[in-house]
């Protein structure tokens, strides 16, 4: 029997998700036709896009607190964590932009041939005050409120269903929330790694960084005008052996818990998985998919 009502987590996770793709698609339509109306674009474009997304998870994760009655660092997982986990972070954040960054454009070249169609995006940095406002927008902002969000929100009501499969529904929600049919893969494979970090070290703040540095490193290289062969057998194996260390460290280091944390978790009936998607998070998924298949076909 399907219910409705939101006591359970792991189902107010998923309606968080859903609320959160229902306002994303009417301010980004709104917001689109400002940005075409004053003809906005190029790097004041990307400066003022990342913010409609960026309103609608805070808006989801204001209303995940609140339904969690737990407080903003509880539900957004903004707590301490072994500094060893910034060297986790940068291993990861580098193992995923060299072991996998050729997937991507793999993926695009496939399905290219298949008759799909698929956006290509070009951004220009003209100066350095373009690159620091990127940086602030392109980078930093969607560090930040992306983990609060799918790491920390959401992955907080789907803490108890256990690691794996919080991770594979995060990771889900991430990849499709990019609504890019050829990053799929890439988002999924990105989304669970950074999962894993956030579980395994109790906190938010290492994948943010990661996310971040990913993120920089992609405005960094444009502007510089650095070309990187993603297809080098070398860097993707350098890249695949960074990523590997970093998600085996994650799972083997035994970092010292709290309390209350062990207390919460042998209390914690065990969760599952249909009560994210039914009835509520299947509408969010549902959205995406309809975009992503929107923009494969335009």
């Amino acid at each position: 029997m399907i219910k409705f009502d939101l006591k359970n987590k792991t189902r107010a996770a998923g309606a968080g998700y859903a609320l959160m793709a229902g306002v994303y698609v009417v301010i980004a339509f709104f917001g689109q036709a400002l940005l075409s109306a004053f003809k906005v674009t190029g790097a004041a474009y990307y400066a003022v896009a990342p913010i409609f997304s960026a309103t609608a998870l805070f808006i989801a994760a204001a209303f995940l607190v609140k339904t969690y009655g737990v407080g903003v660092k509880k539900a957004c997982g903004y707590n301490r964590f072994p500094p060893v986990y910034l060297a986790v972070a940068a291993f990861m954040s580098f193992g995923m932009m060299a072991g996998l960054g050729f997937v991507n454009d793999l993926f695009a070249r496939l399905l290219q041939k298949l008759g799909a169609h698929i956006p290509e995006t070009e951004i220009v940095i003209n100066s350095v005050r373009e690159y620091i406002l990127l940086t602030v927008t392109l980078a930093a902002l969607p560090a930040i409120i992306e983990e609060s969000f799918f790491r920390g929100a959401i992955g907080y009501g789907v803490s108890s269903c256990g690691a794996l499969t919080g991770a594979a529904v995060t990771a889900a929600c991430f990849a499709l929330y990019h609504g890019s049919l050829s990053q799929l893969v890439y988002q999924f494979a990105y989304g669970a790694a950074l999962y894993i970090l956030a579980e395994k070290s109790g906190s938010t703040f290492p994948g943010m960084i990661a996310h971040f540095l990913n993120n920089f490193a992609v405005l960094t290289f444009t502007y510089f005008g650095i070309n990187v062969d993603f297809y080098s057998p070398v860097l993707i194996a350098c890249g695949i052996a960074a990523l590997a260390a970093a998600v085996a460290f994650s799972f083997l280091y035994r970092r010292k818990k709290a309390k209350t944390e062990e207390r919460e978790e042998k209390e914690e009936e065990k969760g599952k998985t249909c009560d994210f998607f039914l009835p509520y998070g299947i509408f969010g998924a549902a959205i995406f998919v309809a975009l992503i298949v929107g923009n494969a076909v335009v």
